[in-house]
């Protein structure tokens, strides 16, 4: 999660939960490297390119295109429709056939 800070700084929250070794100082100390190691690696880097390319810019200026969980809701909509032809297909009457003369 992001906190800003200033207009060139902000804080960012992350966590991690787990239900393995809960009281075990060891795991707890690799699964902060681990996190430490993808932020400074991974998520840092991108932070700090795409503060680099807006700069000073109004965000609005740069017409943002919002799509929260867009894969998501495209996904849902095709399995939706499969699930609906299919029920149509089980629910539509048999085809006639013909008797042989």
């Amino acid at each position: 999660m992001f906190t800003p800070e200033t207009d060139h700084s902000s804080h960012y929250f992350f966590c991690n939960s787990r239900d393995y070794g809960v009281n075990c100082a060891q795991t707890d100390d690799r699964i902060r490297k681990i996190l430490s190691h993808v932020f400074s690696s991974e998520d840092r880097p991108m932070i700090e390119a795409q503060q680099e390319m807006i700069g000073d810019a109004d965000l609005m200026s740069l017409e943002p295109v919002f799509c929260p969980r867009q894969g998501r809701v495209l996904v849902r909509r095709r399995l939706q429709q499969l699930i609906d032809a299919e029920q149509q297909r089980q629910e539509a009457p048999p085809l006639a056939t013909a008797s042989p003369v």
